[in-house]
């Protein structure tokens, strides 16, 4: 029997599956589902991305380490070290307000509203 390495797609896989599974046991409470299912989320990313190529979820160090073993240089699959998911958008207490530009979305008919008290002076 052969051992999966660190960066087979169908080992992310079956993980990811396994993880989702967990958090949508009846038996589970919210947070801990919350959490299995954001670790299920991150694996079944991981699993497309190493299906497409390895080399795209190992961890790019200075050494290289992750890198040559997702390209079959070296057979250390035990030091392999894939990148983490990272959360975007607002992450509270983390920046500043100021720091993520805010746009509102513009409307079609934006300024091509008249209120009733400009209708009346007009007339």
């Amino acid at each position: 029997m052969s051992r999966l390495m660190p960066y087979d797609s169908e080992g992310l896989w079956l993980k990811a599956r396994l993880f989702i599974n967990r958090a949508m046991d009846d038996s589970t409470e919210f947070e801990e589902a919350a959490f299995w299912a954001c670790c299920g989320l991150e694996l079944l990313g991981k699993s497309a991305l190493s299906r497409v190529s390895p080399l795209l979820i190992a961890l790019p160090t200075d050494d290289g380490n992750s890198l040559l073993i997702a390209s079959g240089a070296v057979e250390d699959a035990d030091s392999f070290v894939t990148v983490q998911a990272k959360r975007s958008g607002r992450d509270v207490g983390a920046r500043s307000d100021s720091s993520i530009p805010m746009r509102r979305k513009s409307s079609p008919w934006a300024g091509t509203r008249t209120s009733t008290r400009q209708q009346s002076d007009s007339t």
